[in-house]
């Protein structure tokens, strides 16, 4: 239900992206690479942490990262997913160093989600708040990008075991929210 309203309107994996052979990616590859995975990366981390502005720091330093390694995929969806990997990584450390450092000093302000046309959808933002930040990223990886349990595993260290069970609780949390919750409005929370 709600995996296929996000599908609809994220990026989908062609199976020309899963046989096309990557090697060392040139300018111009790196550059298709980025316009087809930034949109869905930004998304990814964007709901994982909940904090825009944190999501394009972790992006632009995904592709860096991604660009400073030595990693040659073996296709576009191998590379997408090292790319997903990398991002993981860095927003779990971020969020580590968060937790050490305290509470956001007084006046900060905390990031809103732009206002939706009547009707257009329900507000995720606001139902996922109450989340973990793992259980977001199994959500979002596993139902929006469609990335294999034992893949996921892979990304965030967790056993597949552990990623399917997160995801089943996950997906009922979310369930009983969204049947709870009526459709936005397009006022502002």
């Amino acid at each position: 239900m709600i995996a296929a309203a996000l599908l609809e309107r994220h990026h989908r994996t062609t199976a020309a992206e899963v046989r096309r052979p990557a090697g060392p990616m040139d300018e111009q590859r790196f550059r298709a690479f980025h316009r087809r995975t930034c949109g869905p990366l930004w998304a990814y981390l964007s709901r994982a942490c909940g904090d825009r502005s944190l999501a394009d720091d972790l992006t632009q330093e995904s592709y860096l990262r991604f660009l400073g390694s030595s990693f040659e995929p073996e296709s576009d969806l191998h590379a997408r997913r090292y790319l997903f990997r990398i991002a993981s990584n860095l927003l779990r450390d971020r969020l580590r160093r968060r937790r050490h450092e305290g509470p956001p000093p007084e006046g900060a302000v905390e990031p809103r989600t732009p206002a939706l046309e009547p009707g257009e959808r329900i507000d995720l933002d606001r139902a996922l708040r109450g989340f973990k930040e793992r259980d977001r990223q199994v959500l979002w990886l596993c139902h929006v990008e469609g990335v294999p349990h034992h893949e996921i595993a892979e990304m965030l260290g967790l056993a597949p075991a552990s990623v399917r069970v997160i995801a089943f609780r996950a997906r009922k949390k979310l369930a009983r929210i969204l049947r709870a919750e009526p459709p936005a409005t397009g006022s502002k929370p």
